[in-house]
């Protein structure tokens, strides 16, 4: 049986996103932002002086505040939820297969199913690149054009879907304006924020919570957490500010007036947030887009019965820090009762309770996965593959695949230390030697193992080949 064309729906870090003249020339690069760190510090250097010397604020909030609203102009929002600036996604408006070297690789590490490549052919895979702070009808008629590119180009009646974080809201709009076209089979969802995520809801309210930037800081980890240790040693008050001021900006240019952001609010906390956002009416245009969204949120379960809808949720890991909803069951930003459509759940390491769900048979969940990270469990991503393909229609017919599995995050083994490994083997002898094949081996077995009991075997291995490549270099 032939296999239906896959379009993947990124997440919303997961597109490119430039600024154009009006012939569509490239100006500069928007998203993720151009960030001069020299420039920054030397146009900081004389505020940050001030305030440490005084210890006081003396307009070094304001002055980060302006750093961020001119970062994040580029991709700034009208009242009416325009554009300020003529943005375009680095788009591939051919299959993987067509794809060069470079873009196959950013493809395939924004979602990595090289697997599925390899069963129905990379041509029948295409990436659908957008705007995530664009106007989401937009947006839908972009991916609406896209689907009829894939099927005239492939030949085929149908295409698959998957929608990945934000791009659950894309899905959802697209639904609205094209479901009636009938040119999707399968819809299979990645963590995606089927009914938005309380974290944007908190975002919108100004309920962040951001009284401790330091632990803030600190959770967040990469360069966020190496930043934490400076930040400690300023004016707390100062510090929050900063933050808060920011934080506004930041909304004000990105998140007040966008669509796609509204589109994240959960259903049970809209009207609240509706009814105090356009409390003096507003713009006319955006409040009638986003209400027309919100009404169709309501009854999209409804309008997906039926159909071949399919969820991977991670689960039992509180939202971020930053959220005064924290304590609520996630993957660490998007509430599992909205990835998996429904599941209720008594507390945040407690099982959801699966006859909640909206697509109950269809719906499988990953503990103590986080969000960003189901990227790299291979077990998910080879589950996503046997869906896609046909050979799992349901959680009752693939017992290698358990409705609850664990985490994984095989990350640093796939791209770091399993291709040094493969390499250093020429340049090893004896014991040595047999040390890396049996890493190799011990590798191919872990990804056999469909059943996650925990990561151990994993950061196990990790420590095996770091010892082991460490003694090859000595």
């Amino acid at each position: 049986m032939k296999n239906n064309p896959v379009i993947l729906i990124p997440g919303i870090g997961q597109s490119k996103l430039i600024v154009t003249d009006e012939n569509g020339n490239k100006i500069k690069n928007a998203w993720p932002f151009e960030l001069d760190e020299k420039a920054l510090m030397n146009d900081l250097k004389g505020s940050l002086m001030k305030m440490l010397i005084f210890r006081k604020d003396g307009g070094f909030s304001d002055k980060v505040a302006g750093i961020v609203q001119d970062i994040s102009d580029p991709l700034a929002v009208n009242p009416d939820g325009t554009k300020k600036h003529r943005i375009r996604p680095v788009s591939f408006p051919k299959s993987v297969a067509e794809c060069s070297e470079s873009e196959k690789k950013f493809i395939y590490k924004m979602i990595p199913l090289e697997e599925l490549g390899e069963k129905i052919g990379e041509e029948n895979i295409f990436f659908f690149a957008f705007d995530p702070f664009g106007d989401i009808y937009d947006t839908a008629a972009s991916l609406d054009a896209f689907v009829a590119f894939v099927k005239n180009k492939t030949g085929s009646e149908k295409v698959n879907l998957v929608a990945v974080s934000v791009g659950g809201v894309v899905l959802k709009a697209y639904w609205q304006q094209y479901g009636d076209k009938n040119d999707v089979d399968k819809v299979l969802n990645i963590v995606s924020a089927l009914d938005g995520t309380q974290l944007v809801a908190d975002i919108f309210e100004n309920k962040l919570a951001l009284g401790d930037p330091v632990s803030l800081l600190t959770s967040l980890g990469g360069k966020a957490a190496s930043l934490a240790s400076s930040v400690g040693m300023l004016p707390a008050e100062i510090i929050q500010t900063t933050i808060e001021k920011s934080l506004a900006a930041l909304k004000n240019n990105l998140v007040n007036s966008c669509t796609s952001m509204w589109g994240l609010i959960p259903d049970d906390r809209f009207d609240a947030i509706f009814e105090k956002y356009f409390a003096d009416g507003g713009n006319d245009v955006l409040r009638g887009k986003v209400l027309s969204l919100h009404e169709y949120s309501l009854l999209f379960a409804d309008k997906m019965k039926g159909k071949n809808f399919f969820q991977l949720c991670g689960c039992g890991k509180p939202l971020v820090p930053v959220a005064s909803s924290a304590d609520i069951c996630s993957d660490g930003v998007v509430d599992t009762a909205s990835a998996s459509f429904g599941a209720t759940c008594a507390g945040v390491t407690q099982r959801p309770d699966v006859s909640t769900c909206a697509f109950p048979d269809t719906t499988w969940f990953f503990e103590g996965q986080g969000h960003d990270a189901i990227a790299y469990n291979d077990v998910a991503l080879s589950l996503a593959v046997k869906i896609l393909t046909g050979e799992i229609e349901s959680v009752r017919q693939s017992p290698d695949y358990p409705q609850f599995n664990g985490a994984r995050n095989i990350k640093k083994l796939k791209y770091t230390l399993i291709p040094q490994a493969k390499e250093a083997i020429s340049q090893a002898a004896g014991a040595e030697k047999d040390e890396l094949e049996n890493c190799l081996a011990e590798y191919e077995a872990i990804g056999k193992r469909t059943v996650i009991e925990n990561d151990d075997d994993v950061k196990s291995l990790e420590a095996r080949l770091e010892a082991a490549l460490q003694t090859v270099k000595e």
